[in-house]
């Protein structure tokens, strides 16, 4: 670790395109696209990370997600703030955790609880890292429904407390194509 950079800046951002069928019959829809436009979505973060040692690790993560086609009185502009850690608890497992809190306006999440039946709850993580030598496994437990940022940020309708989440598995491998 280099003791003279204490933290890791990256900017990341992204533009995804809703490939979902338009759903003509119903306006109400949050795809019921007229144009390809309305398809469109993009994703801002600056990642600020930093590394303590070799055991624990966090980052902070503001997040703009803008989204060109939403239900009515959803918001088309959200910001975001996201937090993550992980721990080593072995040589070989790490628990990881991450977090965001989008900053809705609360009248209008309030009328899309009460009118839409969409309760929205704030995305959170948790997952186990366990390395096996030439591999990593990940084990993930969320709330949310999706994967892009563009839709569990601002879209998670799943709560922990009533036993809503997910379960991911993911394995790694790092590869070396000569000498080290």
């Amino acid at each position: 670790m280099d003791e003279h950079v204490p933290v890791a800046v990256t900017l990341f951002g992204s533009s995804t395109i809703a490939a979902v069928r338009a759903n003509r019959e119903d306006p109400t829809s949050a795809t019921a696209y007229n144009n390809f436009q309305d398809r469109l979505n993009y994703v801002a973060q600056m990642i600020i990370a930093r590394k303590f040692n070799s055991n624990f690790s966090i980052v902070v993560t503001p997040t703009y997600v803008h989204r060109n086609f939403t239900v009515f009185r959803d918001q088309n502009d959200v910001f975001a703030i996201g937090a993550g850690g992980r721990a080593k608890i072995s040589k070989r497992m790490a628990l990881v955790i991450d977090y965001f809190l989008p900053f809705r306006n609360k009248e209008d999440e309030a009328y899309l609880e009460q009118v839409g039946n969409r309760k929205f709850y704030n995305p959170l993580g948790l997952g186990l890292e366990i390395e096996t030598g030439g591999h990593v496994f990940h084990l993930n437990f969320t709330n949310a429904t999706a994967i892009q940022e563009v839709q569990f940020i601002p879209e998670t309708t799943s709560s922990w407390t009533k036993g809503q989440y997910r379960w991911g598995f993911g394995i790694s491998r790092r590869f070396s194509l000569g000498k080290d």
